[in-house]
């Protein structure tokens, strides 16, 4: 039996393209809020959301194309599912922006 098919390994790598785009939207958001003065937390808070936001309607659209609609409901199910990895994220970008300061690296890694 093939662990994967080549459906699988399609959607996995249009998964990888989504998580990828969102990023690079997640740290240019970053980036431009700190760059205007917002404070940390917030400035991580609203590029994180919208790094979720950006894989939700790009793995509707591209990886998984669902029949049920896009709504609220919908999006706010998904962003519970993946807060567990924004936690994570959230902490471990904070730690690391503290740690090395808010250089120019600090951000992207």
């Amino acid at each position: 039996m093939r662990l994967f098919t080549h459906q699988t390994s399609n959607q996995a790598f249009k998964y990888l393209i989504g998580a990828f785009i969102a990023l690079a939207i997640d740290t240019l958001t970053m980036l431009a809020l700190l760059r205007l003065g917002v404070p940390l937390f917030v400035a991580r808070g609203v590029a994180l959301t919208l790094g979720i936001t950006t894989t939700y309607f790009f793995n509707r659209r591209v990886t998984f194309s669902p029949e049920h609609p896009a709504s609220l409901a919908d999006w706010a199910r998904y962003a519970s599912a993946q807060s567990l990895g924004a936690v994570i994220n959230f902490a471990v970008s904070t730690v690391a922006i503290y740690s090395l300061g808010r250089s120019g690296w600090a951000v992207p890694i």
